[in-house]
């Protein structure tokens, strides 16, 4: 895709249209599903959990990050590369169960265990928010050619992480500048890409 520009958006938390209640903001969803979500994704996550009445979180070190200390916040430390116990690990935390909203960043070598996942979100009524790097192009067309039907299943939508172009060539993306975009995305219910991709 060759000079694909998105505008990179800096979302503050606390957006118009939310409403007061805990910490000034009602829960948008019941149940929360992140993968992934403990690093890059950490401000996305921060923001999804002040949004969920209950969050399940799923890392290698899920139990070591400060989001396990929010009430609301369940921790599944699983290794994808383990799809079997992966997906019982989640199960086991009932994170599968009534859930509105997963956002994933399973990349590298986690395609069975992302295959499973998307099979046991595929069934149910949620955004499925798929986080994927630029190498990950050929999923564009594919996004670009779904169409969502409301109440008809998990309604798929990608964030694809560019560069930023800069004065003496590009640099990755932030992190803030990543969760700024997922949680765009996940306001918006549309794909985006975050940055430029060449």
């Amino acid at each position: 895709m060759d000079g694909i520009v998105s505008d990179i958006a800096f979302i503050g938390y606390g957006r118009a249209g939310t409403r007061t209640g805990k910490n000034g903001i009602v829960p948008r969803f019941s149940n929360t599903l992140m993968i992934g979500a403990t690093g890059m994704l950490h401000d996305a996550a921060a923001w999804v959990a002040e949004r969920s009445e209950r969050l399940v979180l799923v890392s290698r070190g899920a139990g070591q990050s400060s989001l396990a200390e929010l009430p609301n916040v369940v921790t599944v430390s699983a290794d994808w590369r383990r799809p079997d116990a992966f997906i019982d690990s989640i199960a086991r935390a009932d994170g599968f169960v009534g859930v509105q909203l997963a956002v994933l960043w399973i990349h590298g070598n986690g395609t069975e265990a992302k295959r499973r996942v998307l099979q046991h979100l595929s069934r149910l009524d949620c955004l499925v928010v798929n986080v994927q790097g630029s190498t990950a192009l050929a999923d564009l067309k594919a996004a670009a050619q779904r169409r969502r039907t409301p109440g008809a299943g998990a309604r798929p939508i990608t964030v694809t992480l560019g560069a930023v172009r800069t004065g003496s060539g590009q640099r990755w993306l932030t992190w803030d500048e990543i969760s700024a975009g997922v949680i765009d995305a996940i306001e918006a219910e549309e794909d985006r890409i975050i940055g430029w991709l060449p």
